[in-house]
C-alpha cells in the first residue's frame, strides 16, 4: 500500500511539474510551421491522399482511435487507404488549441470538424478532439482522437 501511495505521489508531482514550468515556451515561427503542417493534413484528407497523410507520421508512430491503436507507418497507410475507399472528406479542419515542448517532444492538442460523404449516403458532419506528440522533425509520434456525439 505504501508503494502505491508513493507511486501516486510521484505521478502527481510529475504532472504538477509539467504544469509548473518544465514545459518550454514554443517559438511563434514553430507554431506557424505546425499550422502549415495541419493545413497540409487537412488538404490530404480532402484529396483522399493516404500516402500524403501517412507521410506526416514517424515510421514507428501510433494512432489511438476509438476502435483501437494503429501501429507503424505501413498500418497507418493501410488505415487511411481503407478509409478513403469508403468515404470522401468534403471538409476537414483541425484547430490547434495549445502547444508546449517537454524535453524533445512537442505536445499539441485541439479540435476538428469534418464532413464526410459515405458512398450511397448523405453527407455527415462530425466534430471531435485530438492530441498529438511530435519529435523535433515534427513527425507525429503518437496521435489520439475521438468523435463527439451528435447533439
Amino acid at each position: 500500500m505504501k508503494a502505491l501511495k508513493y507511486s501516486l505521489l510521484a505521478t502527481i508531482l510529475v504532472f504538477k511539474g509539467l504544469n509548473m514550468g518544465f514545459a518550454q515556451d514554443v517559438d511563434p515561427q514553430l507554431t506557424e510551421k505546425i499550422h502549415t503542417i495541419m493545413t497540409g493534413m487537412d488538404d490530404a484528407y480532402k484529396k483522399g491522399d493516404a500516402a500524403a497523410l501517412a507521410g506526416f507520421y514517424a515510421p514507428n508512430a501510433i494512432i489511438v482511435t476509438p476502435d483501437g491503436p494503429i501501429k507503424g507507418h505501413e498500418a497507418i497507410l493501410k488505415h487511411f487507404t481503407d478509409v478513403f475507399q469508403s468515404v470522401k472528406f468534403t471538409q476537414h479542419t483541425a484547430t490547434l488549441d495549445s502547444i508546449s515542448k517537454v524535453g524533445d517532444v512537442y505536445l499539441e492538442n485541439g479540435s476538428y470538424e469534418a464532413t464526410v460523404q459515405v458512398k450511397e449516403g448523405a453527407p455527415t458532419t462530425g466534430t471531435g478532439y485530438w492530441s498529438a506528440n511530435k519529435g523535433d522533425d515534427l513527425k507525429i509520434l503518437m496521435e489520439c482522437w475521438n468523435s463527439t456525439p451528435a447533439k
